[in-house]
């Protein structure tokens, strides 16, 4: 188990789909991914409704509370986008 940037333990993860559903914010939980024939695959395993929807929601298996709050403060999210909603 390691120690991740956000200061929760974390097991090997066993795919990157296990990765992008631990991202902290379930709006930023999302990857792409290119194939050979130039097709695209969307990873989002807390589907898209929050990126959307302009809401920043924490994701709790990874961020805690005060770290959320720390990373909205650092982000200035309603700054740059005042019509985002924050949900903690």
């Amino acid at each position: 188990m390691v120690r991740s940037l956000f200061g929760h333990a974390v097991d090997p993860l066993g795919s990157l789909h296990e990765a992008v559903a631990c991202w902290p914010e379930y709006a930023t939980a999302l990857g792409v991914t290119l194939a050979k024939d130039d097709s695209l695959s969307l990873i989002a395993p807390h589907g898209l409704e929050d990126l959307f929807g302009m809401m920043i929601r924490r994701n709790p298996a990874r961020v805690s509370l005060d770290t959320c709050h720390e990373r909205i403060r650092q982000k200035r999210y309603t700054e740059r986008w005042p019509r985002v909603r924050i949900v903690p």
